[in-house]
């Protein structure tokens, strides 16, 4: 094996252990858009299946995730919820990046994403 290939989770631990204030700043976009595929791909564990039909992450921003509802009903009540939507969110993500709040939106796409699928 050659020196200079590198596993994928070497990357990703390099990716959110930038060491520079300006490599940390280039990175910010990238480790948020991985967050949104981790949290996409493993929705279904973090909600259940019945509740996956209507809800979905529709994207992460800074410690913010937006998760879309079918209703706003079901947004209120999934605000209710939102200490153990913390929890599986951050256990999910592994300390990659920590959520620190969540914001939940009556909309009326909700896009499912399932393991099979490229996201």
């Amino acid at each position: 094996m050659h020196n200079n290939i590198k596993l994928p989770g070497e990357i990703i631990d390099k990716l959110f252990t930038s060491g520079s204030r300006e490599e940390k700043g280039k990175s910010v976009f990238v480790k948020q858009k991985y967050a949104e595929y981790v949290l996409n791909r493993n929705w279904v564990e973090i909600c259940g299946e019945r509740l996956a039909k209507y809800c979905c992450v529709h994207k992460v921003e800074g410690n913010e995730v937006v998760i879309h509802t079918e209703n706003s009903i079901l947004a209120n009540e999934l605000f209710m919820m939102k200490e153990l939507f913390f929890k599986k969110i951050n256990a999910c993500l592994d300390g990659k990046l920590v959520i620190k709040k969540l914001n939940f939106q009556a909309c009326s796409n909700i896009i499912q994403y399932s393991k099979e699928e490229k996201v």
